[in-house]
């Protein structure tokens, strides 16, 4: 039988602090890069809580948009990485 691997959802809940650049965009606003810690709590039959460090940058798109990259990482029995990017809309 063929072993499959199963990834269980993680949960993160970082405190970031953000550095303004001073670099502005077309549309006034600037890169803004952040860097943070917290936690990150893993589901499953073996769930953890342990500390997590988060660092990334917020990217304005337009008036309203933005973008968002940032990579974490948990430090668990072993120390694991993650990364996103996403867009956001503010209202």
């Amino acid at each position: 039988m063929e072993s499959v691997a199963r990834y269980k959802p993680s949960i993160t809940v970082p405190l970031t602090v953000d550095f303004s650049t001073g670099a502005d965009t077309d549309i006034g606003d600037s890169v803004t890069p952040y860097i943070g810690g917290g936690v990150v709590i893993t589901t499953g039959d073996n769930g953890q809580v342990a500390p997590m460090a988060t660092v990334g940058l917020d990217i304005p798109i337009a008036d309203a948009v933005g973008a968002s990259i940032s990579v974490d990482a948990g430090f668990l029995d072993t120390t694991q990485v993650g990364a996103s990017v996403g867009v956001s809309y503010s209202f």
